[in-house]
Formats: structure tokens, sequence, C-alpha cells
């Protein structure tokens, strides 16, 4: 059986948002490595009007749509996101930004229709 990716699904994802003329960009973040040396780059978020003890975490694709500031963490289907990762939805959310997680097409055009936006997924 074919696997789907986390990397598959982010393509879709941004091929979709793409189509529907949305304006979004990824969001580099991660670690790699560069000859023995471990690099972790634009991972954590720490917003200066919250607590000091929450971490965040950069989600993978952001947007603005309608005037509108949207951020998507992308799992591999079944996956979930990180704690860091949901304190992040919850911080944008409460500054009412659209910002959820998604695993497949489907599940973005549903997540984006309970904000009022309806998507061609094809």
């Amino acid at each position: 059986m074919l696997k789907i990716t986390e990397a598959g699904v982010q393509k879709t994802v941004s091929n979709i948002l793409t189509l529907n003329k949305i304006t979004h960009w990824r969001q580099n973040s991660g670690v790699m490595t560069i000859k023995d040396r471990f690099i972790r780059f634009l991972y954590w978020l720490y917003p200066r009007s919250t607590k000091k003890d929450t971490k965040y975490a950069f989600l993978d694709l952001a947007g603005i749509i309608n005037g509108r500031f949207f951020s998507i963490e992308v799992k591999a289907p079944g996956e979930m996101p990180t704690g860091y990762q949901y304190n992040t939805i919850d911080l944008f959310r409460k500054h009412g930004c659209m910002a959820f997680y998604v695993d497949s097409a489907e599940m973005l055009q549903e997540k984006f229709l309970k904000y009022g936006v309806r998507l061609k997924i094809n």
C-alpha cells in the first residue's frame, strides 16, 4: 500500500490554495545537518504578551484570504499536531485568525468552510 506523507499532503494543500488564488507561503522551520553541524531554525515562537512558560511552534503554511490571516499545520493522514503546535493554533484563534491542522484535501475544504470560505479542490 502506498503511504501518503506529510510532504505529499503539503504539496496538495499548496496546490489547492494556488488553484483558488489564495496568497500563501511556506513557513520553513525544522532542523537540518550541514557538515556535522545540527541546525534548528524558526522553530519556537515566543510572543511577548503570553505566558513565558508556554511554548509555540511555527505552523507549516500561512497566508491571507479576504484580508484575514490564516495558518495551517499539515500532517500525514492520521497524525496529530504537537502540543506546541496546538498552543499556536489556540493563540492565533484567540486573536481572530483562522488556524487549524489538516491531513487531507477534504479536511482542508472542511476547515475553510467553517470560516465561510469555499474551496475548489480539483
